[in-house]
């Protein structure tokens, strides 16, 4: 049976508020990716974006419920290494962590350059970071499907969108770096599920990539990283009725890369 994860990227207030409003109630578990510095509200820190970000008391709360998830998205949004592990190192200390606890690392905008993984992977293992997860790779017909992606954002065809993700596996074999589709404002909700549909068909897991979500009347709904928030919910209830069908399980990122 396939496994489809949620994630959410760098803490931000809507984040928590979806999280209670939907994800408590269907009994969705997903994973929220923290950029510390963020939340911490520091001057003169490289942050994702202006939106307000969710307090520590929030974050705490999310991290106590087991339904939840908390990953490391760097301690600034960028990918030096030292940052990554920062960011975990941090995290760790806020939510009361020691300091042999596993935690994930996300990578900031998905740039994160896995060339270099090989040379710095002990890094990341001395730290006890139990996966890294970067953007989709596209490593057959590669600037295809990325033309394809980029003109179907207009066209939205649910079956290119699912074309363009559904080509390789959600983790390599050394268990440790894992993938993602993004969904931004462009895509439909009809293009989520017909790549659900075809991953269940295919027999593959995907981690599905999110910012905000919000409603309409409010502020940054037309940003390029929000999904609308009534489309979320029929999304969720969509992955609730294909769970209760025995169809997918839906869990956090670190039971994928745990096997679980």
């Amino acid at each position: 049976m396939i496994k489809i994860a949620l994630s959410f990227d760098d803490g931000r207030m809507d984040n928590y508020v979806m999280a209670k409003e939907i994800l408590e109630p269907l009994q969705v578990p997903a994973t929220f990716n923290i950029t510390v510095g963020y939340i911490k509200k520091e001057d003169k820190i490289e942050k994702p974006s202006d939106h307000e970000p969710m307090t520590i008391e929030q974050l705490k709360e999310l991290s106590s419920n087991t339904q939840f998830e908390i990953a490391s998205h760097g301690y600034e949004h960028n990918n030096d290494i030292n940052n990554l592990i920062r960011g975990a190192i941090e995290l760790r200390k806020i939510l009361g962590l020691s300091e042999i606890e596993k935690i994930g690392i996300v990578s900031p905008r998905s740039e994160f350059d896995t060339s270099k993984l090989s040379t710095i992977i002990d890094n990341f293992m001395n730290n006890n970071i139990s996966y890294l997860r970067v953007g989709k790779r596209f490593e057959k017909n590669s600037f295809i499907r990325k033309v394809v992606r980029k003109i179907n954002r207009k066209i939205n065809i649910p079956s290119l969108y699912s074309w363009v993700y559904n080509q390789s596996n959600i983790r390599k074999d050394d268990n440790f770096l894992i993938y993602t589709a993004g969904i931004i404002k462009d895509n439909k909700l009809k293009e989520v599920k017909k790549l659900i549909d075809d991953a269940i068909k295919n027999d593959k897991s995907y981690i599905l990539t999110m910012h905000s979500i919000l409603k309409a009347n409010e502020k940054f709904y037309d940003d390029l990283f929000t999904w609308d928030y009534y489309d979320f919910y029929k999304l969720c209830k969509y992955l609730k009725k294909l769970e209760n069908d025995k169809k997918i399980i839906i869990c956090k990122t670190k039971d994928i890369i745990n096997g679980k």
